[in-house]
Protein backbone atom coordinates (compact mmCIF):
# COMPACT_ATOMS: atom_id res chain seq x y z
CA UNK A 1 0.00 0.00 0.00
CA UNK A 2 1.33 3.44 -0.74
CA UNK A 3 1.52 5.91 1.69
CA UNK A 4 2.18 9.67 1.81
CA UNK A 5 5.77 9.07 2.77
CA UNK A 6 6.54 7.78 -0.51
CA UNK A 7 4.89 10.49 -2.32
CA UNK A 8 7.73 13.00 -3.52
CA UNK A 9 8.01 16.64 -2.32
CA UNK A 10 5.90 19.37 -3.78
CA UNK A 11 3.59 16.80 -5.16
CA UNK A 12 -0.70 17.45 -4.69
CA UNK A 13 -2.91 15.30 -6.80
CA UNK A 14 -5.91 17.20 -8.29
CA UNK A 15 -9.15 16.75 -6.55
CA UNK A 16 -10.37 15.30 -9.85
CA UNK A 17 -8.45 13.80 -12.59
CA UNK A 18 -10.42 11.92 -15.90
CA UNK A 19 -8.48 9.61 -17.28
CA UNK A 20 -9.74 7.75 -20.59
CA UNK A 21 -13.33 8.60 -19.18
CA UNK A 22 -13.23 7.43 -16.19
CA UNK A 23 -13.19 10.11 -13.17
CA UNK A 24 -11.06 9.74 -10.34
CA UNK A 25 -12.29 12.21 -7.29
CA UNK A 26 -9.66 12.53 -4.63
CA UNK A 27 -7.08 9.53 -5.37
CA UNK A 28 -3.56 10.26 -4.39
CA UNK A 29 -1.64 7.63 -6.56
CA UNK A 30 -2.78 6.69 -10.53
CA UNK A 31 -0.93 3.95 -10.96
CA UNK A 32 1.41 1.34 -8.20
CA UNK A 33 3.71 -0.80 -8.92
CA UNK A 34 4.91 -2.82 -5.91
CA UNK A 35 2.95 -0.55 -3.51
CA UNK A 36 5.31 2.14 -5.30
CA UNK A 37 4.26 5.52 -6.72
CA UNK A 38 4.44 4.98 -10.68
CA UNK A 39 2.49 7.86 -11.99
CA UNK A 40 1.40 10.77 -10.65
CA UNK A 41 -0.53 13.31 -12.12
CA UNK A 42 0.10 16.62 -9.55
CA UNK A 43 -1.32 19.45 -9.73
CA UNK A 44 -0.18 22.91 -11.15
CA UNK A 45 -0.64 25.89 -13.83
CA UNK A 46 -0.03 22.48 -16.07
CA UNK A 47 -0.27 19.02 -15.37
CA UNK A 48 2.79 18.05 -13.07
CA UNK A 49 3.51 14.76 -14.15
CA UNK A 50 5.97 11.48 -12.35
CA UNK A 51 6.34 8.64 -13.87
CA UNK A 52 8.58 4.96 -12.78
CA UNK A 53 10.26 2.52 -15.09
CA UNK A 54 12.13 -0.17 -14.30
CA UNK A 55 15.25 -0.27 -13.47
CA UNK A 56 16.45 -4.02 -13.34
CA UNK A 57 16.28 -6.94 -15.99
CA UNK A 58 13.66 -8.62 -13.30
CA UNK A 59 11.51 -5.60 -13.13
CA UNK A 60 11.61 -5.51 -9.46
CA UNK A 61 13.34 -2.06 -9.19
CA UNK A 62 11.18 0.99 -10.48
CA UNK A 63 12.67 4.74 -10.51
CA UNK A 64 11.11 7.83 -11.87
CA UNK A 65 12.61 8.74 -14.99
CA UNK A 66 9.83 11.70 -15.42
CA UNK A 67 10.05 14.05 -11.88
CA UNK A 68 7.93 16.72 -11.81
CA UNK A 69 7.87 17.74 -15.59
CA UNK A 70 11.49 16.92 -15.39
CA UNK A 71 13.14 13.77 -17.78
CA UNK A 72 15.84 12.36 -16.14
CA UNK A 73 16.53 10.07 -19.48
CA UNK A 74 17.54 11.35 -22.38
CA UNK A 75 14.49 9.42 -24.78
CA UNK A 76 11.95 10.94 -23.17
CA UNK A 77 10.48 14.27 -24.54
CA UNK A 78 8.24 16.85 -22.00
CA UNK A 79 6.45 19.81 -23.25
CA UNK A 80 4.30 22.02 -21.61
CA UNK A 81 2.10 24.52 -22.73
CA UNK A 82 0.80 27.41 -20.15
CA UNK A 83 -1.94 28.72 -22.36
CA UNK A 84 -3.74 25.72 -22.72
CA UNK A 85 -2.58 23.99 -19.71
CA UNK A 86 -1.06 21.22 -21.11
CA UNK A 87 2.01 18.81 -20.71
CA UNK A 88 2.47 16.00 -23.34
CA UNK A 89 5.04 13.62 -22.79
CA UNK A 90 6.76 11.61 -25.66
CA UNK A 91 9.51 8.59 -25.56
CA UNK A 92 12.18 8.41 -28.25
CA UNK A 93 9.75 10.17 -30.54
CA UNK A 94 6.33 8.34 -29.76
CA UNK A 95 3.34 10.05 -27.98
CA UNK A 96 3.19 8.41 -24.48
CA UNK A 97 0.83 10.91 -22.57
CA UNK A 98 -0.90 14.12 -23.09
CA UNK A 99 -2.57 15.88 -19.96
CA UNK A 100 -4.31 19.14 -19.50
CA UNK A 101 -5.52 21.02 -16.55
CA UNK A 102 -9.15 21.64 -17.44
CA UNK A 103 -9.53 24.27 -13.94
CA UNK A 104 -8.21 24.35 -10.82
CA UNK A 105 -9.40 21.79 -9.79
CA UNK A 106 -9.56 18.99 -12.51
CA UNK A 107 -7.44 17.26 -15.03
CA UNK A 108 -8.10 15.32 -17.96
CA UNK A 109 -5.87 12.69 -19.62
CA UNK A 110 -7.12 12.05 -23.30
CA UNK A 111 -4.21 9.86 -24.47
CA UNK A 112 -2.06 7.42 -22.20
CA UNK A 113 0.02 5.14 -23.93
CA UNK A 114 2.73 3.69 -20.81
CA UNK A 115 3.81 0.77 -22.69
CA UNK A 116 7.23 2.32 -23.39
CA UNK A 117 7.55 2.59 -19.67
CA UNK A 118 6.86 -1.02 -18.92
CA UNK A 119 3.48 -0.43 -18.10
CA UNK A 120 0.77 -1.90 -20.02
CA UNK A 121 -1.54 0.89 -19.65
CA UNK A 122 -3.00 2.30 -22.93
CA UNK A 123 -6.03 4.59 -23.76
CA UNK A 124 -7.91 7.21 -25.60
CA UNK A 125 -10.06 9.74 -24.79
CA UNK A 126 -12.62 6.91 -24.66
CA UNK A 127 -11.47 3.73 -22.78
CA UNK A 128 -8.28 3.13 -20.61
CA UNK A 129 -6.80 -0.22 -20.88
CA UNK A 130 -4.69 -2.07 -18.13
CA UNK A 131 -3.16 -5.20 -19.13
CA UNK A 132 -6.02 -7.50 -20.25
CA UNK A 133 -8.81 -5.31 -18.01
CA UNK A 134 -11.24 -2.40 -20.38
CA UNK A 135 -12.08 0.84 -18.06
CA UNK A 136 -14.55 2.92 -19.82
CA UNK A 137 -17.18 5.54 -17.42
CA UNK A 138 -15.95 4.11 -13.95
CA UNK A 139 -15.85 6.33 -10.74
CA UNK A 140 -13.09 5.62 -7.95
CA UNK A 141 -13.57 7.99 -4.87
CA UNK A 142 -10.94 8.19 -1.99
CA UNK A 143 -9.31 5.29 -2.65
CA UNK A 144 -5.38 5.78 -1.72
CA UNK A 145 -4.08 4.62 -5.22
CA UNK A 146 -6.38 4.02 -8.39
CA UNK A 147 -4.41 1.20 -9.72
CA UNK A 148 -1.69 -0.94 -8.23
CA UNK A 149 0.43 -3.66 -10.20
CA UNK A 150 2.66 -6.73 -9.16
CA UNK A 151 5.60 -7.33 -11.38
CA UNK A 152 6.26 -10.93 -12.15
CA UNK A 153 6.61 -12.35 -8.55
CA UNK A 154 5.08 -15.66 -7.81
CA UNK A 155 1.93 -15.61 -6.66
CA UNK A 156 0.99 -12.39 -7.83
CA UNK A 157 -2.06 -11.11 -10.41
CA UNK A 158 0.65 -8.64 -12.81
CA UNK A 159 -2.24 -5.81 -13.02
CA UNK A 160 -5.05 -5.58 -10.37
CA UNK A 161 -7.09 -2.51 -9.60
CA UNK A 162 -6.52 -1.77 -5.97
CA UNK A 163 -9.68 -0.91 -3.60
CA UNK A 164 -7.39 0.85 -1.54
Amino acid sequence: MTDASQLPSGYEPYPELVVSSNRLVRVDVLVAVNDQPAVLIGRGQVPRIWIAAPISPSHDEWAFVVRDNTAISPIVDIRTDKGRGATDIRVSGRHALSARAVNAETASIDFIDLRQFGLAIWGDAKALHIAGSTLVGNHFERVGTAFAIRTNTPGADPASPSDR
